[in-house]
């Protein structure tokens, strides 16, 4: 399961669904999440950790493409993705 969060509602705005955790996936989360609150792209940001499915070519290409910008954090540091590890934790 792959999903986005708001962080400012603190809602889940998209997910998507795999057996596999990869950029296919997050990049289905990424689109339902645009079909279903169709934000102003540019002024995003999409916050992860360094999976392998965010750091993945074609899911940064996507990313640029809508003109969102990522935010990654370095390695042993979760402070951007801290919001979503708690949410899955419950």
């Amino acid at each position: 399961m792959a999903c986005v969060l708001d962080l400012s509602t603190k809602e889940i705005v998209g997910y998507a669904l795999s057996k596999s955790p990869n950029a296919e996936l997050a990049k289905t989360a990424l689109n339902n999440a645009i079909k279903r609150q169709q934000p102003v792209l540019s002024q995003l940001m999409f916050h992860s950790d360094q999976g392998c499915q965010y750091s993945a070519a074609s899911f940064r290409e996507r990313l640029s493409q809508l003109t969102i910008t990522q935010s990654m954090s370095r390695r042993g540091n979760c402070w951007d993705n801290a919001v979503m590890e708690r949410f899955l934790e419950v």
